[in-house]
């Protein structure tokens, strides 16, 4: 049996609501007008309405409205159910149109799985939209935090950002054709490491 070319799809959703609602409204324009993706389950209009809820619960839970919370949960599970079965569809279709399924894949907005032969621990980074980079490192342990630091001038100087519960992190507003670099530290309980060496890259898109 021939095997196929077509990329297995990473779904890469962010732990943060507010990341993950920037992430599901990525997908939402990737599809919007997609005549290759043109019936997707669930429809694009629930979608949207799905991650408006996600939103708006997420800011009633940081002002500690009550039931905020358990309501911002629900409305996760809602939107992560959507994007698997949006992943689900985009591949299925690709898989279905092999001369132009990588294209189809790219188009649907959602990042292609990488191959496992990577050494364990090493920065990876890849680039699900126009100015968004998206690194991820080895997870250290359960219940560990991550501290992120990006650098605009070749790692001479870094700035903030963000914290993350997930060894991964999106970094917008990048410019093609330009160099990043990135550092973290990780912390586990009462025990935090040092700065990591800057890692480099070149934004793609």
């Amino acid at each position: 049996m021939r095997k196929s070319t077509i990329a297995r799809v990473a779904l890469n959703i962010p732990e943060n609501p507010a990341q993950f609602c920037s992430y599901g409204q990525h997908k939402i324009e990737c599809f919007t007008g997609n005549t290759d993706l043109s019936k997707p389950n669930p429809t694009i209009a629930d979608v949207t309405s799905h991650f408006a809820a996600l939103a708006t619960a997420d800011g009633q839970a940081t002002n500690n409205e009550p039931g905020a919370i358990e309501l911002r949960d629900q409305c996760y599970e809602t939107c992560e159910n959507d994007m698997e079965q949006w992943a689900l569809y985009a591949r299925t279709t690709a898989l279905q149109n092999p001369a132009r399924g990588a294209q189809i894949l790219q188009s649907s907005g959602f990042d292609e799985k990488k191959p496992s032969g990577r050494r364990k621990g090493d920065f990876e980074v890849t680039f699900p939209s126009v100015g968004v980079a998206h690194a991820y490192i080895k997870a250290v342990a359960r219940g560990a935090s991550y501290e992120w630091q990006i650098s605009l001038d070749g790692g001479v100087t870094y700035v903030a950002a963000g914290t993350t519960t997930r060894a991964d992190q999106l970094f917008t507003g990048l410019k093609k054709g330009t160099d990043y670099y990135v550092r973290w530290k990780t912390t586990v309980g009462r025990t935090m490491t040092d700065w990591s060496q800057g890692a480099r890259f070149m934004q793609a898109k």
